[in-house]
């Protein structure tokens, strides 16, 4: 049996068909690497990411200065993973100097370019997103000698001893003698869930004369339907 090893971006593009994944390799990095995530979905919970952003950087031991940058995107457009020119941009700059910042910002503008995919939020919306995103890295990674304190809180949970980010929550009291009413319960599905199990649409192989459905996005906002003309429908399914 012949084994591959493949890099990220040619797992992406390999043919993986009759093939199978026996491992993951994470290679460890030095104490000379940063790498910082975000994902910001429309919630907190049991939300896809409508962008996301992994950021890693090597800098050198006796500067500020790049050796190897890795700016990484999802949720922008299908064909759209690496920031390339961006991190061209940064190999061998002084990283936390406000020409760096500055010029970077003015190179991933010109980089990111997201589609038009309804429902997800728009392009403009979204590309905005995205280098909040890198800004939002460089904060976080700046030593904090270098930053001005007003800029401190761009990076939320920069520093061990700046106050949290306030949060809320909400609880609900039970009343137990009113048992089974009120009483909380293990979700039935939620353990086939957890191990992977659940079969899902997705999970169910295709059929023969399988019918699939398109989601549409109306441009009327108020409306009634007068008329379906499903004779096209018809005839394909008859066929």
């Amino acid at each position: 049996m012949n084994q591959t090893d493949l890099s990220l971006p040619e797992f992406l593009t390999a043919n993986i068909v009759g093939r199978v994944m026996t491992q993951i390799k994470l290679p460890p990095l030095s104490r000379h690497y940063d790498v910082v995530t975000y994902k910001i979905p429309a919630k907190e919970q049991n939300a896809h990411a409508e962008v996301n952003g992994a950021f890693l950087f090597k800098f050198d031991p006796k500067s500020h200065k790049v050796l190897k940058a890795s700016i990484v995107y999802g949720g922008i457009n299908p064909t759209f993973t690496h920031a390339y020119n961006t991190e061209h941009y940064l190999i061998g700059r002084d990283f936390f100097t406000n020409d760096t910042l500055q010029g970077a910002l003015h190179c991933l503008e010109k980089e990111i370019d997201p589609d038009f995919n309804p429902p997800e939020p728009k392009p403009h919306f979204r590309k905005k997103v995205a280098l909040g995103l890198f800004y939002k890295a460089v904060i976080k990674l700046c030593p904090r000698e270098i930053l001005s304190p007003k800029y401190a809180s761009g990076a939320t949970t920069a520093y061990e001893d700046r106050p949290p980010v306030s949060r809320s929550y909400q609880e609900y009291d039970t009343n137990r003698p009113d048992y089974p009413i009120t009483q909380p319960l293990l979700k039935k599905e939620g353990l086939i869930q957890c191990a992977g199990e659940a079969n899902y649409a997705d999970d169910i192989p295709r059929i023969s004369d399988e019918v699939f459905a398109s989601f549409v996005v109306s441009t009327i906002a108020r409306g009634e339907i007068e008329n379906i003309d499903y004779a096209d429908v018809l005839v394909s399914i008859l066929i």
